[in-house]
């Protein structure tokens, strides 16, 4: 059983995690330009991203993650909590909050002989890429390529496709409550919500 402390302190830690990353995110965004057919930019709400992570890292040290896992994903939130702020305001998610992650990853692993992130990474990046190249980056950005890759590089294969199902059915649902199915939208936080659900409540 995780002790009380040990939660606490994770929690406050992935809440800064959370925030910064919005900061970060925000500062980012100001700074790409806009496509025009982009969605109608949005500022995050830090407090919210600062919310959602403390309930990550909580729920992860719940769940039994050791010490060099919870400092991984902390990190991985801080990109993720970037993500959703630069997304949502530019409509676009530069590649150090995606690829350069996802190398360190891989890079990592595989010096412990361990190939299964690179494997995960490829299977949920190519059918993102196929739709992606298909709809030539309208249906969906090049952008949110590289974070589904990344997702499947930090959750795996089933935790992945777990978190991606629920981010799809979420946008969908959303956008047909709001009546704009045709609309742009910013795909990449329906994407980090997913992959956050799946780490507070732990699956496998």
């Amino acid at each position: 059983m995780t002790s009380l402390s040990l939660l606490a302190l994770t929690f406050v830690g992935f809440a800064l995690a959370g925030w910064c990353g919005a900061w970060l995110g925000h500062e980012l965004g100001k700074r790409r330009e806009r496509f025009e057919d982009g969605p109608i930019p949005v500022a995050a709400d830090p407090r919210l991203l600062s919310i959602v992570s403390a309930l990550v890292g909580a729920g992860a040290a719940w769940h039994g993650q050791s010490p060099t896992q919870l400092a991984i994903l902390a990190l991985a939130t801080i990109l993720l909590s970037a993500v959703v702020a630069c997304d949502l305001l530019c409509g676009s998610i530069p590649d150090a909050l995606t690829l350069l992650p996802l190398a360190a990853l891989i890079i990592g692993y595989a010096c412990a002989k361990n190939f299964a992130p690179t494997i995960a990474a490829a299977v949920l990046g190519i059918p993102f890429a196929l739709v992606a190249w298909r709809s030539k980056g309208v249906g969906m950005g090049w952008g949110d390529v590289k974070l589904a890759a990344f997702g499947g590089a930090l959750l795996g294969i089933n935790a992945a496709i777990t978190a991606f199902v629920v981010a799809s059915i979420a946008a969908f649902v959303i956008a047909r409550l709001r009546r704009k199915e045709k609309e742009p939208i910013a795909f990449a936080p329906y994407l980090v919500a997913g992959i956050s659900f799946v780490l507070i409540i732990g699956v496998a």
